[in-house]
């Protein structure tokens, strides 16, 4: 899931998103879910993903 928080999320963001969060499966096996929220913050991009694990890990990335 893609979303945005201040700002709408054209589909260029949401294929350069998916291309990047792809990358997740070569990083952690049994991945449940993703969600990634993109936000403008003082005039800058920000990337937040939160990724669910099998076993109830969650991980969480961000990116500037």
């Amino acid at each position: 899931m893609i979303t945005g928080r201040h700002i709408k999320v054209t589909e260029a963001m949401q294929t350069y998103a998916r291309d990047k969060a792809s990358k997740f499966e070569k990083i952690w096996n049994g991945i449940n879910k993703a969600h990634i929220t993109m936000d403008l913050e003082h005039g800058l991009h920000v990337a937040e993903a939160v990724v669910s694990i099998n076993g109830g890990a969650d991980v969480v990335a961000t990116t500037k």
